[in-house]
This record gives structure tokens, C-alpha cells and sequence, in this order.
């Protein structure tokens, strides 16, 4: 299931952190009110799970040759530098 969840997470944290959210079911709909497209989960609330956060790690950043911001390339980082 997909999951609405903060990019600036995702790019700031290495693959593998674990986080704690609170998620609501959503679903897209029309503006005639029919539904569309799959439900999805939206988190808000979110906390990280301290433990599971590397000194070293893979970190995803948005391609920039992307276009709709959606294509990731993967690096290493040696550590966490960016403030959230």
C-alpha cells in the first residue's frame, strides 16, 4: 500500500530508519465525489525510531533531471548531516 509520507524524511534519514507515525486511510475523489484511484496511507505525527538510525547509510535524493521530483538516485553518506 502506498504511503503519503514527508520527502525531506526520506532524503534527510538513511534506508532502514525506522519511524512512528499516526496514518490515515485517504482516497482520492472526483469533483463529482466519485472516488478515484487506490487508497493510500497518509501519516502525520511522526517520530523516529532512534535506534535504527546508522552513522553510515544510503540515502535517497531526488534525481535533478527529474522532472515531476518523483525519480531517486541512491548515495552513501558518511553521516547525518542536515537538520530536519
Amino acid at each position: 500500500m502506498r504511503v503519503e509520507f514527508p520527502r525531506r524524511l526520506r532524503e534527510v534519514f538513511p534506508i532502514g530508519t525506522q519511524f512512528m507515525a499516526t496514518v490515515k486511510v485517504c482516497q482520492k475523489t472526483n469533483t463529482d465525489g466519485s472516488l478515484r484511484g487506490r487508497e493510500y496511507l497518509k501519516a502525520s505525527d511522526i517520530s523516529i525510531i532512534l535506534d535504527s538510525v546508522k552513522d553510515q547509510g544510503l540515502i535517497a535524493k531526488v534525481k535533478e533531471s527529474s522532472i515531476s521530483g518523483l525519480t531517486y538516485e541512491y548515495i552513501w553518506k558518511d553521516k547525518i548531516q542536515s537538520q530536519i
